[in-house]
Order: C-alpha cells, then structure tokens, then sequence
C-alpha cells in the first residue's frame, strides 16, 4: 500500500458501515486492513459491503495491531477484553450513544438518532410529519470521525468511545446555538428553501442561493428585475414565507430550457448551480467525468467513488508506533486557518480540539462569511459577533486580521505559514493562487508544511473556479434525491460540509504522519464534491451493479423494518424503527395500527413502554434543545465557554474521546473579530511601532470595515 499511513496495521472488526468506512478512510490513506469475519459477513455480501470492504484482506483475529475497530452502528457497545490493549495500540470503539451515560446499554439506529439529535426536526413539510434524511449520513459521518481519532492517536494504546449520536449532533447541531443566542427566535422553517431544487425542462436543477448578491443575480437570471429590491424576497426566511409566489415566478422559465443550459448560464452569473444527479446519472455530470471520480470495483461488477482524499506523496514505512506522550494529541502544532464558511472552518476546530493552536485568519473588509448570517441586523452593535454557525465551528482558536491584498498584510500573513505545522483554505483556487499561496507558493515560504486545500470541484478541471456550497454538494452527489417523500421534489439534508470537514482534519492528521515519518510537508487535496459521492456510494453501487434507482422513501425503511414518524396525544411525534414482528410481540393486537397506539398516548409514555422492550425508539427533538439532552448532559459533551460579546454559551466538544478520561472539551469560544490580533502578531515578531501601523492602514483592527465603535 502506499500513502502517508503506510505500513500501519489495522483490524477491522465491526458491523455496519460506520465502522467498516472507518477502516475504508485508513485503507485508502495507505494502511494495511484486515478485516476480521464477523455474522455480517456469513451471507453473501451486499454490493456496498463489497465496495467498504474492497481494500481490505479477511482473516481471523491478529496477536496484535496498531489500530482495532470495532463496534455496531445499532448495538451498545460490548465490554474490551482484558489483554486487548497490550496487544492493539489503538481501540476504536463504535456505538449509537457511547460507552457512558444513561442511555448507553439502549440499542438505536441511524433512523431514531436522527429524531434524537434534531436533524429530522428540520425537514417537515406542512401536513406530514417529519422526514429522515436519506442514505445513512450521520453513520458515514461518524465512520469518518473514527478513521480521525484512529489516527490522531497512534501509538498511545489508548480506547476511544465514538459515540454516533454525538457526532450527529455535531453536524446538525447550530440550531441549539440560535436557541442561546436569541431565545425568543421561533423555529428556524422546516421545508426547503427557495429557490432550491426545481424542475427544468428535461431535469431537475439545483441552486444554492446564500448571499444577497446571489439573489439579485438569480432574479436577472431568471427575468424577474422586479423582485431584486423587494424587501419580501431579499432573505432566506422570507422566501420561505412567499414560497409559492416565488415557485410559480420562476417555473415558466426553467421549463423552457434544458438543464444543461441553464447551468451555463447561471455559471455566467457565478451563481452556484449544478444538475441534480442520482444513482444513474451522477457518474456522468461533468466534475466528476473530467476527475475520474467514478472507478470499477476490483471485480469490475459495478462502479464506485473515489477516495475523496488525494495526497501529494506517497508512504515512507515507519518504524513500530510507540508512543508515551500524554495530553492532547495534536499539542504543539500550529495551524494557520485561512478558511470560511462552515467546512473548512469545521476541519479546522477538530484540530484545535486535538490540541492544536489555530490562527483563524479573516479581514476587516471580507471577515468569514458565516459571520453575516447573524441573528442580529447589521446596526446592532458588533451584530457579526452573533452567528450561530460562526461559534459552532471555530470554538478552540485564536483570531487574526490581516488583509492580504495589501503588501504588508500579505508579508505578516507569509510570516504566520513560516511557523506553521499546517496550513488549510477552502477557497475557489483562484483565490489563494491570486497571493502566491498555493501549494508552490507555501511550500517555498515552509517546506514541512502540510497544505491542505479544500475546493468545492477541484484544484484542476473545468468548475475549479465556480463556487460551490453544501448544497450544490448535496444536489449533485446524489444525497438530496433520496431525501424526502415519493411525490414531492428532493430535500437538501445539510450535511456535507461538516462531514467534508470531518474528512479533511482526518487528512490533515494523516499528512502530519507523514512528515514525522519523511521530515517533509506536503499538499493535500479534499474535493467537497467527492467527499459527497463518498458518503452516497450506495446509489452508484446499486445502480451500476443491480439497476436498482434508489430514490425518495419518505421514512420507510428498504429492509423490512416497521419504521415511521406518528403523532402523539400530547403534540409531539415519535419516531419508531422496529424490525419485522417486533412491534406484534411488545404490543400484540395495538401494533396493527401504531398511529392511532401513539395517538393514545403521550410521547414519554409511549417512548418508555418501547424503550424497556428493547425496540430502538426516540422523540422527535428539536435542534434548538441538543444542549439539553440528558445523555449529552451526563456525558460533558457541551462545554460552558464565554464570549467576550455574546456571553456564555454551551457549545459541543470532540465526539470522540479516550475512554475513562475527561472528554476533549472546547478550549475556548469562537474568537471575537481579530481578537488575538495584536498578540499573534507579536508572537510572530512585529514590534509595537510596525502594529500601530498596521492597524492605521487598516490591515488589522477588531471591527468590520465601515463600522464605528459604539
């Protein structure tokens, strides 16, 4: 195998998919995997068992190994062997609520955590109950984390309990924030935006409308000048709102033109548009075609994704992993942060939760976006402090302003890579390219650093310069078409970003490997666009191998499972998922009609009688009330932080940690804009005199550019 994990020895003893992709991402970086036979693996495996599993050898059970993965994606996990640490460095253990805490001996799955973090709160049509997001995310997602906790700790024999719904929560978290940031704030609408996903004339389309120059660009688009200034139409919320007018306004339009056509002109726009793919024609939409996303399996039955981690060197076995080292595993490295919006900035506070020191760098004049989408109007005092997404994803780092289009921003920001043991940007290509800080441009400034890059499409190819945002990901990949109800358009379930974050920290971490193996840095490529075909394998796989179009189902399970969302006499819905017979042993002749069973009941009454007979059951909870679920209470998941601006706030940790040890807690709030400025700075050698000047120009400061001190 080659790649930066090359040489590590990896054991791969779970069930499901969380843990078999697990072991799948420490494959594809250059492990050696073993998979050890489990009654999954008694029947004939399915097409997506064959692609989890295609890297990896079978055999029985090793005397040892650096790394042990073991766990279920629906059972509580089982008790470590005595011995087993002596004999495998690392003990990865999977579970839907961790190896601690009240609900910890429960049996879930990926359908009931989804009603227990908040993530199927979001998605309720009026009418209909609500709707799970399609193709397993949440499992894929904490596979992901998993593969990173795996190889961040090599070589420190220690156990780390993964819990799924920690990691589900993390993803689907924000709303839990806007809930402390503005407690009057009603629930955030829970159908799709618009415009979204909409039909053209030979297809569906997706659009991902985020800023206010977007919309005005999409109104000339589509020939509708009159809706550019109409206060009604400008945000998010009150598209929602005039969902229907708006519907109505565009649909003439795009049914007149193919699909093909109005991608290119939307492109013209920069407008973030792509076709809406699935099973059948993702494979074929242009990114992916031209970076040869799309491969055969080694037994050329069906087609698969790509590893959506692309490094820039290959492997340098390394002597056996021993390692005393205590505290955080990343202590030490330094990590500048040149990234915005949600999943790069995600990436990077997992490395800050390893232990890393991350300089989050913004400017005065184009501060990170997700700043703008405040719960406060501009106006309202320093309202960029107030951002929901903002302080999940950039808790445990520092913030620095430097404006790089002036030379001397630009020189300070040269000095901050200089020291630095990993640099990470999210941007179009061309941006990063413009200052002379692309891959060549860093690795002449620090030859050992790791250079992560993140573009939505590619560092080369034709869409390397559009801009891409989770919900293009999420439109193209496949992951919205099977999100939904059969008679309605696909949902965008909002995931990708923060598993494309997950993933690019785990590469990041691999990199790190790298250089304490070589003594050298490299670049590292994570395509938001592949991470998304990555965690939707399963419709390619079916399709190419079976002709089987997996598509919208609502809540209904595939397998056989009794699965649904039903009100009960108290308002609130519960979400039950019960294999076949299940039902009719705990409820005998009542199980024929559960509707009506849970419209008789309150939901604690009916969840509690599920519950104790072992069927995986759950509330459906909102996002806005994550921070107070007993589990995540009982665990210390949530951190108490306070914000110089918005105050205390209870934000979540690492979902991963070393079993019978404190959890990796936030280490601080997100920063304040250019908070840590003046002391980054002097870290990095200006003296008071070159500061002052810096800030009289304009190319740092603690405020947005135009505003006044209130």
């Amino acid at each position: 195998m080659t790649g930066p994990l090359a040489g590590v020895r990896v054991v791969d003893a779970s069930t499901g998919i969380a843990g078999g992709y697990a072991a799948k991402l420490l494959a594809d970086a250059g492990a050696d995997v073993l998979r050890v036979e489990s009654g999954e693996d008694a029947a004939e495996p399915g097409l997506l068992q064959r692609h989890l599993h295609a890297a990896k050898r079978a055999g029985a059970m090793p005397d040892e190994a650096d790394v042990l993965i073991r766990g279920s994606d629906t059972a509580p996990a089982a008790r470590t062997s005595a011995g087993l640490h002596e004999r495998h460095g690392v003990i990865v253990t999977l579970s839907p609520f961790g190896t601690g805490g009240p609900w910890s001996e429960r049996s879930a799955n990926e359908f009931t955590l989804q009603a227990w973090c908040g993530s199927m709160s979001m998605r309720q049509a009026p009418g209909r109950p609500p709707v799970m997001a399609g193709g397993s995310p949440g499992l894929w997602a904490a596979g992901a984390m998993a593969a990173l906790g795996a190889a961040a700790f090599l070589g420190r024999g220690v156990e780390l309990d993964v819990s799924i719904l920690e990691t589900m929560t993390a993803i689907w978290g924000t709303p839990s924030l806007e809930a402390q940031l503005l407690p009057g704030l009603g629930p955030p609408p829970r159908a799709p935006e618009v415009p979204s996903i909409e039909q053209a004339a030979d297809g569906m389309v997706g659009f991902g409308i985020v800023t206010a120059t977007q919309w005005r660009d999409f109104c000339v688009l589509v020939e509708k000048p009159e809706w550019v200034d109409d206060p009604r139409l400008t945000t998010m919320a009150g598209r929602y709102q005039h969902i229907e007018e708006v519907r109505a306004g565009i649909a003439g339009w795009l049914l007149e033109r193919p699909v093909a056509e109005v991608v290119e002109r939307a492109s013209l726009l920069r407008i973030p548009v792509v076709p809406v793919g699935n099973g059948a024609s993702v494979a074929g939409i242009e990114p992916y075609r031209a970076g040869e996303t799309f491969r055969h399996h080694v037994s050329g039955d069906f087609q698969e994704p790509r590893s959506p981690l692309r490094f820039g060197a290959a492997g340098i076995p390394a002597p056996p992993l021993a390692s005393d080292a205590t505290g955080p595993p990343l202590g030490g490295v330094r990590v500048a942060d040149f990234t915005a919006f949600w999943a790069g900035p995600y990436a990077t506070q997992l490395l800050g939760l390893l232990g890393a020191d991350v300089i989050h760098v913004e400017s005065m004049r184009h501060p990170d976006g997700m700043r703008l989408r405040s719960v406060r109007t501009p106006g309202d005092g320093d309202w960029w402090e107030w951002s929901p997404i903002f302080h999940a994803v950039n808790g445990s780092k520092r913030g620095l302003t430097l404006d790089l289009d002036h030379p001397r921003g630009l020189a300070a920001a040269e000095r901050l890579i200089a020291r630095s043991d990993v640099v990470v940007e999210n941007f179009s290509p061309r941006v990063m390219d413009a200052w002379g800080l692309d891959g060549a441009g860093v690795r002449r400034i620090q030859p050992r650093a790791v250079m992560l890059r993140m573009p939505a499409f590619g560092l080369e190819g034709p869409w390397r310069d559009r801009t891409g945002f989770q919900m293009t990901m999420e439109q193209m990949s496949g992951i919205a078409w099977i999100t939904g109800w059969p008679d309605d358009r696909p949902w965008v379930p909002y995931v990708c970003d923060p598993i494309a974050g997950i993933h690019a920290a785990f590469a990041a971490v691999c990199g790190l490997e790298h250089r304490r193996r070589s003594g050298e840095g490299q670049q590292i490529e994570v395509r938001m666009s592949e991470v998304a075909t990555a965690i939707a394998a399963e419709q390619v796989v079916e399709f190419s191998g079976a002709g089987r179009l997996l598509t919208r189902a609502g809540n209904r399970a595939a397998d056989g499972t009794r699965q649904g969302v039903h009100a009960c006499r108290d308002g609130a819905w519960l979400a039950v998922s019960a294999p076949a017979g299940e039902l009719e042993r705990v409820l005998g002749d009542e199980a024929s009609d559960l509707e009506v069973w849970c419209a008789a009941r309150e939901v604690e009454e009916a969840l509690r009688q599920l519950w104790d007979a072992g069927v995986p059951a759950a509330r459906v909870d909102p996002g806005r009330t994550a921070h107070l679920n007993p589990q995540h209470v009982a665990r210390g998941f949530y951190t108490r932080c306070v914000h110089p601006v918005a105050g205390p706030l209870l934000v979540p940790g690492l979902p991963l940690r070393v079993a019978d040890a404190p959890p990796l807690e936030q280490r601080s709030a997100a920063p304040t804009l250019g908070e840590h400025s003046a002391e980054v700075l002097r870290e990095l050698g200006l003296a008071d005199a070159e500061l002052a000047e810096l800030l009289e120009a304009d190319v740092t400061g603690e405020r947005l550019a135009g505003s006044r001190p209130m």
